[in-house]
């Protein structure tokens, strides 16, 4: 895997929410960075994720994780990347295709959206860190 040249940081609206509506370090990160966080209520976004949900809807899944996946914002995170052309950083693991869960990198997989896992992505950023004494 090759380092990125020029990375752009960014989640969905939902999400920055959810953060910011915490009361803690984190929250207060996000409310700093709310540039970091786009709307994904474009035409295009709405009609990748109303794809997503019927694929969802229609699959052989765990009621629970399914309702449970399409009340989140995982399946708006992957729409959105879908319609940017970008790519998903999660820390959920791809699945066997027969399993009943409904996990991330398989729907991403399922859509044609890359997906990296967390140390996939840092190991192509080159990510390092250090201890300052």
């Amino acid at each position: 895997m090759t380092a990125w040249t020029s990375v752009r940081l960014i989640g969905i609206g939902w999400i920055g929410k959810e953060l910011k509506d915490g009361h803690d370090e984190l929250a207060a990160w996000a409310k700093a960075r709310s540039e970091h966080f786009i709307d994904n209520d474009d035409t295009e976004t709405q009609s990748v994720f109303s794809e997503i949900v019927q694929s969802v809807a229609a699959g052989d899944y765990n009621p629970g994780n399914r309702n449970n996946f399409l009340a989140k914002a995982d399946p708006w995170l992957i729409a959105k990347a879908k319609t940017l052309g970008a790519t998903v950083v999660t820390h959920e693991a791809l699945v066997a295709p027969n399993t009943k869960k409904v996990k991330v990198p398989n729907i991403c997989l399922q859509f044609g959206v890359p997906c990296l896992d967390t140390f996939q992505f840092l190991r192509a950023l080159n990510a390092r860190f250090v201890l300052e004494h």
